[in-house]
């Protein structure tokens, strides 16, 4: 914690003792400030932020639980709410995980109780309570089949709970919100599909809702879909590869927009990123916008604003960004950033929590030939949608390894000081997972460790909402590897592994409610 110096011992202890009364009554102190009462803890609900301007005291935002990150407030003004960021506070969005915050120059809360102004709280989740999971592991197998797992993100201790089956070989799934809607890409045939689960939050049993939706190869032609399209046949023409292996769904990842009312699916094979609204009973519901930029889109992300998308293309080798109309889902393209080496490969990129910072782990970066990895980092104006290449920062290799590099994943810690990648390196080696500490100031990465992933081709990992838990999908040796990480050192202590279903693509954990 990061007490403001103004205040006496006494007087912080008191806050302590209220504030964590408030907590389990499930709502926020904005103290003198005014402003609306703070979403519950762990997965806060929408829409019980508020948004606390203030009144006498100047007013912080509400926090709204472990998972939301409050919003950075402004210059001046008095200390409010239990993060004591100085300032009229901003809007706090009650969403788990999403970062909105308005104000000026302010704190950016590490996810924590106590943020500091200017700079990010690197000390994590202050005393937070273990946190009791479930853990999804989806494989690339030909029924599709998702694991479900309890999983005590203090103790690691994983016990399974039921198997599922989606159909066909799953690439990658998405929860929303609350957590009671389970969204995963897969194949059924030769075809790509999205689907809808219901997720009962209590046992973690998954039950298929309505009737997967189809992603295209090329978007239709007619029908009212959004333009911007290249060519009418795809990128090149005959696109990517006309005939994506049936194991390897082309939709590689599931992004939501930051309302929440719109699905961004990037499509590896045909480099077409399509949007999907969301119908009202939380099933994904029609294609309403497409794009191409290039070749082998592989991820989205969306500005804190909601006014532009981000999307690397692996195969062209840049950061595409587009308008995005959070009215209608339309997308149009707003400019590219490529990346300063070439061949380098984006493939995942993670966007700060104050909005600024975005960074891409490289997929292909330097081949065989270069002496490691690199993770490249950017400065997003979201007033403009500006992306502009900063720095890059090198990935280390296991002690006398020489081969391939193959960048997988990369996610930021909750407190938004700590950030993880995966090396698959080249199939046949054990990958590793890397970790670094975000400079508060800066956003210039430091090594901390490098560790194996204790099997092969770690493809995806999951951080869980208290920082606590790392777990890392090992595709190629059917395991999942359990970690537990010091939220303040970024320090890796490996746990476990555990034998999954054949090529783990996916390994998500959600709150038991």
């Amino acid at each position: 914690m990061v007490p403001s110096p103004l205040r006496s011992s006494v007087t912080w202890l008191s806050v302590l003792v209220f504030g964590a009364a408030m907590a389990a009554a499930g709502c926020g102190d904005d103290n003198s400030g005014g402003g609306g009462t703070g979403g519950r803890g762990g997965d806060a609900a929408v829409g019980t932020g508020g948004k606390a301007t203030g009144g006498s005291g100047g007013g912080g935002g509400a926090d709204a639980g472990r998972d939301v990150a409050p919003a950075t407030g402004g210059m001046g003004g008095g200390a409010g709410g239990i993060d004591g960021a100085a300032g009229a506070g901003g809007t706090v969005d009650a969403p788990a995980d999403i970062p909105v915050g308005t104000g000026g120059t302010g704190a950016v809360d590490g996810g924590g109780i106590d943020g500091a102004g200017g700079a990010v709280d690197g000390s994590g989740i202050d005393g937070a309570a273990a946190l009791s999971l479930h853990l999804y592991v989806g494989c690339a197998d030909s029924t599709g089949t998702i694991q479900a797992y309890a999983l005590n993100s203090g103790t690691a201790a994983l016990s399974p709970l039921a198997t599922f089956t989606a159909g066909g070989a799953i690439s990658n799934s998405e929860f929303n919100d609350i957590g009671d809607r389970f969204y995963v890409a897969h194949m059924i045939g030769s075809e790509a599909k999205l689907s809808t689960f219901t997720r009962n939050t209590s046992s973690g049993a998954l039950t298929s809702m309505g009737t997967p939706v189809a992603v295209p190869y090329n978007p239709p032609t007619s029908g009212g879909v959004d333009g911007g399209v290249v060519d009418g046949g795809g990128v090149d023409g005959g696109g990517i590869d006309a005939s994506p292996p049936p194991t390897n769904a082309g939709p590689q990842t599931l992004t939501f927009d930051r309302g929440r009312h719109f699905l961004a699916v990037p499509n590896y094979y045909s480099g077409y990123v399509y949007i999907y609204g969301m119908a009202a009973d939380g099933t994904i519901g029609s294609l309403v916008s497409s794009h191409t930029a290039g070749n082998n889109a592989h991820h989205a992300v969306f500005t804190l604003n909601n006014h532009f998308m981000m999307v690397p293309y692996l195969g062209s080798n840049l950061i595409q960004v587009y308008a995005f109309n959070d009215g209608t889902g339309a997308l149009t393209p707003a400019g590219s950033t490529p990346l300063p080496a070439a061949g380098s490969g984006p493939r995942h990129v993670a966007l700060h929590a104050n909005g600024k910072w975005l960074y891409s782990i490289n997929e292909t970066a330097g081949g065989a030939a270069s002496a490691s990895g690199t993770i490249d980092f950017f400065t997003v104006d979201q007033s403009t949608g500006t992306v502009t290449s900063s720095a890059t920062f090198a990935v280390p290799l296991p002690t006398g390894y020489t081969g391939l590099k193959n960048g997988a994943e990369i996610e930021i810690a909750p407190a938004g000081n700590l950030l993880f990648v995966s090396m698959r390196l080249d199939n046949t080696a054990q990958g590793s997972v890397v970790a670094y500490r975000i400079d508060a100031t800066t956003g210039v990465l430091s090594l901390i460790e490098q560790d194996s992933s204790h099997g092969v081709t770690p493809r995806q990992f999951s951080l869980s909402k208290d920082g606590q838990l790392l777990v890392v999908g090992n595709q190629s040796s059917n395991t999942i590897a359990l970690f537990q990480v010091d939220p303040s050192t970024g320090g890796l202590t490996f746990v476990s592994t555990q034998n999954v279903c054949t090529s783990p693509r996916f390994a998500k954990m959600a709150l038991v409610k």
